[in-house]
């Protein structure tokens, strides 16, 4: 117990140095709070399929970087996955950050993540925790798209999207002949859009994706941020 006190400590006291880093950064620099939006589809991606069966609205998949933020030098990559477990044990659940590649619910999954994305790239733990359990509009816009064309039924769908800061990055395989939608599990319904509206980025506001998904799956966040200034 004590020692778990200590491990959290000592990452608090670094996180100070990490985060006086990242202040001073470029904004535009591409990172992301990624979302995978669940299906039932058999031929979709398996995380949407195993999202499907935890949760109606969406699952967290983690905040992405494409920069480094140093080196975590006097923090072992074994004490870092102790203490993030122990960070993400407590609210996995009230985010919808589920293991999506096992039978488990919480935490081999989500460190694992961490280890890749943040402790490789300099971020101790609880830096990256604060980010991935931050759902305020503050530097979020729509920047991240997996889409996968499904030709049995004429459709390209959303399987993943990402807000934060830098260029809109899109991946997977789309067919500019038919729609592209955003399924919307718990309304039973898609959400269609246009590939040109997607390039512009005039659709799938982090505002309303909070909004509408969401907080459909954890009501507390809109709740939280009642009071945010719209942006």
């Amino acid at each position: 117990m004590l020692v778990g006190f200590l491990l959290l400590l000592l990452c608090l006291l670094f996180s100070v140095f990490d985060d006086s880093l990242s202040a001073s950064e470029n904004s535009e620099e591409w990172q992301s709070l990624r979302f995978v939006m669940p299906s039932g589809v058999s031929t979709i991606s398996m995380n949407s399929r195993i999202c499907n069966h935890l949760r109606k609205n969406y699952c967290l998949l983690g905040y992405d970087y494409q920069v480094n933020h140093g080196t975590a030098l006097l923090n072992s990559e074994r004490i870092d996955r102790i203490v993030f477990e122990d960070l993400i044990r407590r609210e996995y659940n009230k985010i919808n950050w589920f293991s999506l590649n096992s039978n488990e619910s919480c935490c081999r999954f989500q460190s694992d993540i961490y280890i890749n994305i943040g402790h490789k790239k300099g971020l101790f733990p609880i830096s990256y925790y604060v980010r991935v359990t931050d759902f305020s509009r503050h530097n979020k816009r729509l920047n991240f798209l997996k889409i996968q064309n499904i030709k049995e039924k004429c459709l390209n769908v959303i399987l993943q999207i990402g807000y934060g800061t830098g260029d809109l990055m899109v991946t997977g395989t789309i067919d500019s002949s038919v729609p592209l939608v955003l399924p919307l599990m718990a309304r039973r319904g898609l959400y269609t859009m246009s590939i040109e509206a997607i390039k512009s980025r005039t659709v799938l506001s982090y505002g309303w994706f909070r909004t509408v998904v969401i907080c459909a799956d954890q009501p507390w966040i809109c709740a939280k941020y009642a009071s945010e200034t719209p942006s």
